[in-house]
């Protein structure tokens, strides 16, 4: 058995090029910073040369880091103290606070299937140490600590209560509320050309400095290697969650990191990848790992009803499946052996 850490499957190549080389202005009018920082890789790329952008952007994501992170040793963010609160009520900041009403707001629009307790589940399944497989009794226990209902909130005194056992994980939702804080910071100081790259939550600026889109490869999940297809953007978030980022493997069977907060098992649906597409990077982050709990026809039927983003849906048959706004902007990797269908 043993644990796999994926990097984000999206940019990968330009990613691991940046690790090598290291950080500076590109060929091509970028300047580049790359960091390791919520337990990913991160690449924040500006046209022109404005480090102070840069320098501001990374060392807001590291507080965000500190803030936001459920399992940090030191206890010192919000989210830790939260989480060693013992049920007690818990003053918690302003950023904090509104990513706890946004997940919640988005748990009851996603009938549960987007839920920030499920770390009990997390920790029982050993994600992010060895990874072991718990037996039914456990993964029951675990259950009574989980469901969102349990954060309790007061805006008025700006405090937060985690009843039943309950803690948080905010995995599935800092890294896009990182993105969106980023582009707010470049938009500050007038950049009017990026791209911000946390791991696969992607969030581009404008268009390339050539007047052309971003051009941001979606990942094959049987070859990360390889692309399933390329995705031309301006100003939006993309988001991928794909049971091949992080997993581990016992008796020839992978068990991936996206689990059912209602079965308290790694979501078996048919899917392997989910991307969404829309103008909010926190939304965004959220949704790809709520559709992807769900399956493959709530989603569509969850689109249909909601609107306001585009997905790709990729099954396990090598089928993908694209909202229509997408099909101009979507170009499938010839000899991937994957087949695209439009939902209507």
């Amino acid at each position: 058995m043993g644990y796999v850490k994926r990097i984000g499957p999206v940019l990968l190549t330009v990613c691991l090029t940046l690790l090598l080389n290291g950080c500076g202005e590109t060929d091509d009018g970028y300047t580049d910073k790359q960091l390791f920082a919520m337990d990913t890789y991160v690449l924040l790329r500006i046209g022109g040369e404005n480090t102070a952008a840069l320098e501001t952007a990374a060392e807001k994501i590291g507080m965000l880091e500190t803030e936001l992170t459920g399992r940090d040793a030191d206890g010192t963010g919000g989210a830790a103290r939260l989480n060693a609160s013992g049920g007690q009520e818990v003053a918690v900041g302003e950023e904090l606070f509104g990513l706890l009403e946004a997940s919640a707001a988005y748990s009851e629009q996603t009938g549960g299937a987007f839920d920030i307790t499920t770390y009990p589940l997390t920790k029982l399944w050993g994600f992010g140490t060895a990874g072991r497989i718990p037996d039914d009794a456990e993964i029951a226990e675990a259950l009574t600590q989980v469901g969102y209902q349990k954060l309790r909130l007061d805006p008025e005194r700006r405090t937060a209560v985690l009843t039943d056992g309950a803690q948080i994980d905010l995995g599935a939702i800092a890294k896009g509320y990182a993105a969106e804080t980023v582009c707010g910071i470049f938009t500050d100081y007038g950049i009017e050309s990026a791209l911000i790259n946390l791991g696969g939550n992607i969030f581009v600026i404008g268009s390339k400095l050539d007047g052309s889109p971003w051009r941001i490869g979606v990942a094959d999940p049987e070859d990360t290697r390889e692309t399933v297809g390329v995705l031309s953007a301006r100003d939006t978030a993309v988001v991928t969650s794909g049971s091949y980022q992080r997993y581990f493997e016992q008796g020839g069977t992978r068990y991936h990191h996206i689990l059912d907060p209602v079965t308290g098992r790694p979501a078996d649906n048919g899917l392997v990848s989910v991307t969404v597409i829309c103008d909010d990077a926190v939304w965004a982050d959220a949704l790809s790992t709520a559709l992807f709990v769900m399956g493959e026809e709530k989603p569509v039927g969850f689109w249909r009803e909601t609107g306001g983003f585009e997905m790709i849906l990729i099954r396990d048959d090598r089928q993908v499946l694209l909202t229509p706004a997408l099909e101009d902007s979507f170009e499938i990797t010839a000899g991937s052996g994957y087949r695209v269908e439009v939902v209507s």
